[in-house]
């Protein structure tokens, strides 16, 4: 397996609690908000927070960690999030533990960013219980707890995450907080390899071409591989370029792999295999080579433009309550 699971996921969500049955000042806030008119959904909010609504004091604490329809002001943002953290606002609770994970304002603070999480997980926001199953895998030096970790990406893998679907599968992959199972963990990686989650595709691919917990098939285990590095992520252009180097699971093909190994250097992803492959390569073949990466990015730059943006399940309004 190439990555391990260690990106805390989300950002501050300013997207909180749709106005239905709200104050008349949360009303006005959101339906600014809405439209991006953070000025007015700032006067609003800050006008409906004094009166004690939460879900404005959470929108106002977002408003302000952001410097959106405001001055940035990060003593008072926390301030107001924690307000509604502490009276039970499940994305005030999520947007805390991320400000003491970020720690670029106030420091890193894992053991505040868990209490606040956790509070969050337990309402049911997927973010909260992803990183609550990140922070139990040790994630910034805190002493790992497998069962804890195991817990909460089951629980947002069973909502269909594929960040969590993932994370669980490698932990029954390695057997850590569950009893190892390798076909448990390929189902799992695969769904998550199925909602386009690229790292998942490289690691289900890798699994399938070695028969690891799935039937194994080079030919289609190589597609999974390729799914990946056609996103851009350089992991997957250097197993790619092995891959065609070796003929496995695609024919043999030196400008091929070349063309594979150039793409994930330039994204950062660096290979010795690749640079001696270049080195035995003559000049028509690196020319080729060259010729069919500007071609890749191209295309991928074309395909980009005209992909509509996903949602992950993760973060945005949708998780508020």
């Amino acid at each position: 397996m190439n990555r391990h699971v260690t990106v805390f996921f989300g950002c501050l969500c300013l997207g909180l609690l749709q106005a239905s049955s709200a104050t008349a000042g949360y009303a006005e806030a959101y339906a600014a908000l809405s439209k991006k008119d953070y000025k007015n959904a700032f006067v609003h909010a800050a006008i409906a927070a004094e009166t004690g609504d939460v879900r404005a004091q959470a929108m106002l604490g977002a408003l302000y960690m952001r410097g959106a329809g405001t001055a940035r002001d990060v003593d008072l943002g926390l301030r107001w999030l924690k307000k509604a953290a502490d009276d039970g606002h499940m994305e005030a609770q999520y947007n805390v533990g991320r400000v003491f994970v970020d720690g670029q304002s106030v420091g890193r603070n894992f053991e505040v960013a868990k209490k606040y999480f956790e509070l969050s997980a337990i309402q049911g926001h997927l973010g909260a219980q992803y990183n609550l199953g990140l922070i139990h895998m040790g994630a910034g030096g805190q002493e790992p707890n497998w069962d804890g970790a195991a817990k909460w990406f089951r629980k947002a893998a069973e909502k269909k995450v594929p960040e969590a679907q993932y994370a669980l599968g490698r932990l029954y992959l390695r057997g850590w907080g569950v009893e190892k199972n390798v076909i448990k963990a390929a189902t799992l990686i695969s769904m998550a390899a199925v909602q386009n989650y690229a790292v998942a595709q490289i690691d289900y691919g890798l699994m399938v071409i070695k028969g690891e917990g799935v039937q194994k098939n080079p030919a289609i285990g190589a597609k999974w591989v390729l799914k990946a590095a056609n996103t851009g992520d350089p992991f997957a252009q250097s197993h790619m370029s092995t891959l065609y180097e070796s003929g496995i699971g695609v024919k043999a093909d030196a400008i091929e792999a070349a063309k594979w190994h150039m793409l994930a250097v330039s994204r950062g992803k660096k290979s010795e295999e690749g640079d001696k492959l270049l080195a035995r390569l003559n000049d028509a073949e690196k020319n080729e080579a060259k010729r069919r990466v500007a071609s890749w990015i191209g295309r991928a730059s074309n395909a980009g433009s005209k992909k509509p943006q996903g949602k992950s399940k993760l973060g945005g309004s949708s998780q508020t309550q």
